[in-house]
């Protein structure tokens, strides 16, 4: 069920013709803790496409996946322009999709602006029973 952006699968633009209804993108500049993310996630039968942060911002628009898991490495600084580009998003898309944030920190969402629209932050070590009762709470319908 896991597909990789980053060319080793498939194309972006293959994904979006055939892009089931309930996507989860897992993006992340480790890929570990990517594999990681996208194993919990399809063990809840749900479809991952997981790529590194810069391919994750140029795929926003083809995807349209129903939540973006965003690691934010171990400074809670990886990923700034994804998450950029997720709150353009949500602002044209009526708060959609929903955002979970992986931290190793504690994250103070009145620290940055930017994290003002995050719906969940998740805690590091990755561990299916504190992701999997955030997705399924953030899913649609």
């Amino acid at each position: 069920m896991n597909e990789q952006i980053n060319g080793s699968e498939r194309e972006p633009d293959d994904e979006a013709a055939g892009t089931p209804e309930r996507v989860i993108l897992v993006a992340g500049d480790s890929r570990v803790n990517r594999v990681v993310v996208c194993r919990i996630v399809e063990r809840m039968g749900l479809h991952t496409v997981s790529a590194p942060c810069d391919e994750a911002v140029r795929s926003l628009a083809k995807l349209m996946p129903v939540t973006v898991i965003v690691d934010s490495g171990s400074e809670n600084g990886d990923c700034e322009a994804l998450l950029g580009s997720l709150a353009t998003l949500r602002q044209a898309n009526d708060g959609r999709p929903a955002v979970v944030l992986l931290s190793t920190t504690k994250v103070d969402m009145s620290d940055s602006p930017m994290l003002g629209f995050v719906d969940a932050v998740v805690p590091k070590p990755i561990l299916p029973e504190l992701l999997q009762p955030v997705i399924e709470r953030l899913l649609p319908g």
